[in-house]
C-alpha cells in the first residue's frame, strides 16, 4: 500500500511538472538517451535506467535505448529483464550481429538451453566472429547442463573459423576443467580476466575453477568481483557465500547469507550456509534452526543433517538427533565422530541391540574408537547388560591401553568377576596413585562389606599420594563407619582445609556431632551448608533428619520455601522442596510443585517423584500416568520399568504391564526379573499356560529363587493342585524364611486339608519369632476354632489384649464363647466388634445371634435382618434370622424364608427341620 502510494505520488508530481513547465512530449527519445549516456559516464546506472525507460516511453520503436537498457540489465545480472529488452530491440530492427551474442549471454545465465539453441541455430549472421561467440556460448550452456560430448563438438564448430573470442576461451577452459586440467583452465581464464576485467562471466568462471582447485580464498576474491559487477545476480551472491564458508570467513559470509534470506527465508542453500556459519560460530540454536529449515524444504546435504544432529544432541533432543544421524552414518568413515554420537543416541533411546550392531563395525585400530568402546562397556554395565559390557571391555582392552584395562577391571567387578581385582591391581602396580583404579577397588570392597580390604587399598593409595583428597575422604568414611570419631574428624578437617567446599566432608562432620549427641549443632552446621547450596538434596536429606529429631521440621520447610521463592527458576530447588513436603506428610503440596513445572522443566527425577507421591496417596492411575512419562525420558532406568509394571498390576492394566515387561527384558537381557514380572501379570490375567511357559524356560538357578517359587505356587493354586502348592511353598520357605513365606506355607497346608500340620507349623514359627510373629496368632486361632476351642480363645484374648480393636479376633472369640454358652462374655466381644464394624454382615450376624441367645429377642431382630439382607446365600446367617423371626412371633415371614433355604450340611439340615416344626 505504501509503495503504491509513493508511485502514485510520483506520477502526480510528474504530471504537475509537465503542466507547470512545458509539454512533456517536448522531450524526445533521443534527448532521454543522451541523458542516459551522460549518467552512464558518471557511473550512475539507476539514473540511466530511468532515462532509458523514459526514452522508450517517448518512442517505443527506438532501438538504441532498448539496447542500452538491455546492456545495463545484462551487466547488473538482471538476466530475465535483459533477455526481454534484447528481444524487443531485435523486433524493432536492431542489428542482430550486435544483439545476438548479448542475448545469448543472458540466456546462458538464465540456463535456458532450449532458447539459446534456437537462437544459435536460427542465426543468419555472416560474421565468423559472431558465430564463433554464439557457438561458444552454446557450448558453455551444454556443459552447464552436463552434456559434455555435445559441448566439445559445439566448441569444435566454433573454433573452425580460427578466430579466438572471449567465450571460445571460456568454453575451452571449462572443457579442460571437465577433463581435470585445472591448472591450464585457470591460466586461460586468468588471462581473460586481465583482458576483460568488466565481464562478470569471466570472474564467475574463475571462481568456479578456484573452488574446484580448493583455492577457496582466491575463489572468494573472484566471486566478489563477479558480485560487484552483477549485483542483481542473486546466485552469484550464493556462490560467494559458499566460497567464504569454505574459506572459513564466517562473519563476512554471514552478511551475504542474511541478505539472501531476506529475499527468501525458505531458500534451501541459503539456510544450509546459514546453518554452517552459525555452527562454526558456536551459535548452536541458530544453526539448528536453519539446518532444520533447509531439511524441511528438501535439503539432502549430509553436512546439514550432521549439524542438525549434533545441535539436537547438545539440546538433549536425543530422538531427533538419532533420526538425523541415521541419514549421515552410512556415508561417513568408521572413525568419524558422528558414528560415536549415533551409538550414544541409540543407547539412550533404548536401542541396545542396534547400538551393539553399530559398535561391531568400529575400527579398533583407531585409538579414539577403542576408547569409546571401552567407555561404552561401562554404560552397558550400568544397565545390567553385564555380558555385553564384558565383551566390549575385553575387545577394547586388546589394544592394551591403560584406560581400557582400567574399564575392563571395573566392568568385571560390576559383573562380580573377582578377576577384575587383578586387573586393577596390575594397573596400580604401574601407577599406584591412579584415582579411578583405587576408587574402583575401594568401593568394590566396601560394597562387599570387606572394610579391611577397602582400608588397605586406601592406605596404599595414601602412601603413594598422601595429599590426595579422594583417598583422605574415603579413609574418613571408613573411620566414621568404625565409629572412630576423633580420627574421622581429623581426616574430614584435613579434606576441608584443602577443599573448603567439599560437601561430603562437611556433612560427615555434622554426622559425627549428631552421633556424639549434639543434634542441634549438627542441624545448625547442615543448615549453614544448605544456605550455600540450597538445591543440594543430600544436604536437605540430612537437614530434615536432624529437624525431625529436634521437632524443627517447620523451620526447615520454611527455609526451603523461602529459597524457592527467591529462585523461582531453579528447578532443582523446587524438587528439593517437593521431596521435603513429601517426606513430612505434605503430599498435596509436593504434587502441586511437580505439576507446576513447565514441560521443558520436567525430567526423569521429577516424574519419578510424582510417581512416588501419587502412589503414597494410593492414586495408582495417576501414578501410572506419571511412570509412563518417566519411561519416556529415562529409557535406560530399570526402576522406571519396574514401577510401571507394578502400577499396571495395581490398576489391573495387565496388557500394558506385559508390554513394558517385554521392552524391559529386551533392554536388560541379563536381568531375569522382568520375565518373572511378566509371568506374574499373566497369572493375574488368567493366562496360566503362557505364564507357566515362561517359568519353564527359566534356568535352574532362577527356579530356586523365592520369587520364582511364589509364582509357581500361584499357578498350582489357581489350578487347584494343592499338593504341589505345598511342595513349592515348602521349598520357598526353606529358601527364604520369614513371616510372609510362613503364612503362605500354612495357607497351603490348609488348602491341602492339612489343618493340623498348618497349626503345628504355625506354633513352631510363633515360638521361633516371638513377638514379631503375633500376626500369625490370628491365623492359628482360626485353625483351632473347632479342634481346640480353649487354645483358640486364649490366642484370641491375647490378640485382643495387644490389639483391642481387632474386629476378627473380637468376632471369632464371641462365637467361641457362644458355643460354651458364656453369653455375657460372648456379647461383650460381639458388641464391641459391632461398634467397630457395623456394616460387616458376619459381625451383624454374630452380634444379633448373641443377643438372641442371651434372651434379648426383640433387639436381635434388626442386626440379624441386616446380615440376612447382605448375605442371603449364606445358609447359617439365613437360619439365624429365621430363628429370630420365630422367637419374635413372625411365623409367616419365617416360613417364607425357610422355603428358599436348601442346606447341604447335616447340621444345617437338622436346624432347618427344627425351625420348620416351630412354625407349625
Amino acid at each position: 500500500m505504501i509503495n503504491t502510494f509513493v508511485r502514485n505520488l510520483g506520477r502526480i508530481a510528474f504530471v504537475a511538472i509537465c503542466f507547470s513547465v512545458t509539454s512533456c512530449s517536448d522531450i524526445s527519445s533521443e534527448e532521454y538517451t543522451d541523458r542516459a549516456l551522460s549518467s552512464l559516464a558518471d557511473n550512475d546506472q539507476n539514473a540511466a535506467i530511468i532515462n532509458l525507460k523514459n526514452a522508450i516511453q517517448a518512442d517505443s520503436k527506438a532501438m538504441e535505448p532498448r539496447k542500452l537498457l538491455a546492456d545495463i540489465y545484462l551487466q547488473r545480472g538482471d538476466f530475465s529483464s535483459a533477455e526481454k529488452e534484447f528481444n524487443r530491440a531485435i523486433r524493432n530492427g536492431a542489428e542482430r550481429d550486435i544483439i545476438e551474442p548479448l542475448l545469448a549471454r543472458a540466456l546462458l545465465r538464465m540456463n535456458d538451453l532450449e532458447a539459446l539453441t534456437q537462437l544459435v541455430d536460427n542465426s543468419r549472421t555472416n560474421s565468423p566472429e559472431v558465430m564463433t561467440e554464439l557457438l561458444s556460448i552454446k557450448s558453455l550452456s551444454l556443459l552447464q547442463n552436463g552434456k559434455v560430448d555435445e559441448a566439445e563438438y559445439t566448441l569444435e564448430l566454433a573454433t573452425e573459423s580460427g578466430i579466438d573470442t572471449l567465450y571460445s576461451s571460456l568454453s575451452q577452459a571449462s572443457i579442460e576443467a571437465e577433463n581435470e586440467q585445472l591448472d591450464s583452465a585457470i591460466s586461460i581464464v586468468t588471462d581473460m580476466a586481465s583482458l576483460h576485467p568488466e565481464n562478470s562471466d569471466v570472474w564467475l568462471l574463475l571462481g568456479h575453477l578456484n573452488t574446484a582447485a580448493n583455492q577457496h580464498v582466491t575463489a572468494v576474491e573472484s566471486y566478489k568481483k563477479a558480485v560487484e559487477l552483477s549485483p542483481d545476480a542473486v546466485h552469484y551472491t550464493l556462490f560467494l557465500a559458499q566460497a567464504m564458508v569454505r574459506a572459513e570467513k564466517y562473519q563476512e559470509a554471514d552478511k551475504y547469507v542474511s541478505y539472501l534470506l531476506q529475499l527468501s527465508s525458505s531458500h534451501v542453500l541459503a539456510n544450509e550456509l546459514k546453518a554452517a556459519i552459525q555452527y562454526n560460530l558456536k551459535n548452536f540454536d541458530e544453526a539448528k534452526k536453519h539446518a532444520e529449515l533447509a531439511i524441511n524444504n528438501g535439503s539432502q546435504n549430509l553436512s546439514v543433517y550432521l549439524i542438525a544432529g549434533v545441535t539436537s544432541y547438545s539440546n538433549g533432543q536425543i530422538e531427533q538427533a538419532n533420526n538425523y544421524f541415521t541419514k549421515v552414518v552410512p556415508f561417513v568413515p568408521n572413525d568419524h565422530f558422528v558414528k560415536r554420537m549415533y551409538v550414544s543416541t541409540q543407547f539412550k533411546l533404548g536401542q541396545i541391540d542396534g547400538a551393539l550392531k553399530t559398535l561391531e563395525g568400529f575400527d579398533l585400530s583407531s585409538e579414539v574408537n577403542s576408547d569409546f568402546i571401552s567407555a561404552m562397556s561401562v554404560e552397558f554395565a550400568k544397565i545390567g547388560r553385564n555380558s555385553d559390557a564384558l565383551e566390549l571391555a575385553e575387545k577394547a582392552s586388546s589394544l592394551s591401553s591403560n584406560s581400557n584395562d582400567l574399564r575392563l577391571g571395573l566392568v568385571k567387578l560390576a559383573n562380580n568377576d573377582t578377576s577384575g581385582i587383578d586387573n586393577l591391581q596390575q594397573i596400580l602396580s604401574v601407577d599406584p596413585a591412579l584415582p579411578e583404579a583405587n576408587l574402583g577397588l575401594a568401593y568394590y570392597h566396601l560394597k562387599q562389606g570387606n572394610n579391611e580390604a577397602a582400608e588397605q587399598v586406601v592406605d596404599d593409595w595414601l602412601e603413594a599420594t598422601p595429599e590426595d583428597i579422594n583417598a583422605i575422604l574415603i579413609k574418613g568414611l571408613i573411620t566414621l563407619k568404625q565409629k572412630d570419631y576423633d580420627n574421622a574428624k581429623l581426616l574430614f578437617s584435613q579434606v576441608l582445609s584443602t577443599d573448603p567446599g567439599n560437601v561430603s566432608a562437611a556433612i560427615a562432620l555434622a554426622q559425627i556431632e549428631a552421633a556424639e549427641g549434639d543434634t542441634q549443632s549438627a542441624f545448625d552446621k547442615t543448615l549453614s551448608l544448605a544456605e550455600q547450596t540450597p538445591d543440594n538434596f543430600v544436604i536437605a536429606k540430612h537437614l530434615f533428619k536432624y529437624a525431625a529429631e529436634l521437632d524443627q521440621v517447620d523451620q526447615a520447610l520454611k527455609f526451603y520455601q523461602t529459597k524457592t521463592d527467591q529462585s523461582p527458576e531453579n528447578v532443582n530447588m523446587k524438587l528439593v522442596l517437593a521431596r521435603a513436603y513429601g517426606a513430612t506428610g505434605g503430599m498435596d503440596k509436593a504434587i502441586s510443585i511437580i505439576n507446576g513445572l513447565t514441560p521443558s522443566q520436567q525430567s526423569a527425577q521429577s516424574w519419578g517423584l510424582l510417581v512416588l507421591f501419587h502412589q503414597n496417596q494410593k492414586s495408582y492411575r495417576k501414578a501410572l500416568q506419571a511412570s509412563e512419562k518417566w519411561l519416556e525420558v529415562d529409557r535406560l532406568n530399570p526402576q522406571a520399568y519396574i514401577k510401571t509394571i507394578q502400577l499396571s498390576e495395581l490398576t489391573k492394566n495387565y496388557s500394558k504391564g506385559i508390554k513394558v515387561a517385554d521392552e524391559a527384558q529386551a533392554l536388560f537381557s541379563d536381568q531375569p526379573g522382568f520375565n518373572l514380572m511378566k509371568a506374574g501379570l499373566l497369572i493375574h490375567d488368567n493366562r496360566l499356560a503362557s505364564s507357566q511357559k515362561i517359568l519353564n524356560d527359566q534356568p535352574d538357578e532362577i527356579k530356586k529363587t523365592p520369587y520364582f517359587l511364589r509364582l509357581q505356587a500361584k499357578i498350582y493354586q489357581n489350578n487347584k493342585q494343592y499338593s504341589k502348592v505345598v511342595e513349592v511353598q515348602e521349598s520357598r520357605y526353606r529358601a527364604q524364611q520369614n513371616l510372609q513365606t510362613a503364612k503362605d506355607l500354612a495357607d497351603a497346608y490348609v488348602a491341602n486339608n492339612q489343618a493340623d500340620k498348618a497349626a503345628s507349623f504355625l506354633k513352631s514359627v510363633i515360638e521361633q519369632y516371638g513377638e514379631a510373629a503375633q500376626p500369625l496368632s490370628l491365623m492359628l486361632a482360626q485353625l483351632q476354632l473347632d479342634s481346640k476351642p480353649d487354645e483358640a480363645i486364649a490366642r484370641y484374648e491375647a490378640i485382643i489384649q495387644r490389639e483391642p480393636n481387632n474386629v476378627i479376633a473380637l468376632n471369632n472369640v464371641a462365637w467361641l464363647y457362644l458355643e460354651k454358652q458364656n453369653y455375657t462374655q460372648a456379647c461383650q466381644s460381639a458388641e464391641k466388634a459391632y461398634e467397630l464394624a457395623k456394616t460387616l454382615p458376619e459381625v451383624q450376624d454374630t452380634y444379633g445371634f448373641c443377643l438372641l441367645k442371651s434372651g434379648k429377642t426383640e433387639q436381635s431382630l434388626q442386626p440379624l435382618k441386616m446380615a440376612y439382607e447382605n448375605r442371603k446365600t449364606n445358609i447359617e446367617i439365613s437360619l439365624h434370622y429365621v430363628e429370630s423371626l420365630i422367637e419374635n412371633d413372625k411365623h409367616i415371614e419365617a416360613k417364607s424364608i425357610l422355603k428358599g433355604i436348601a442346606p447341604s450340611e447335616p447340621h444345617h439340615i437338622e436346624l432347618k427341620d427344627k425351625l420348620q416344626q416351630l412354625t407349625q
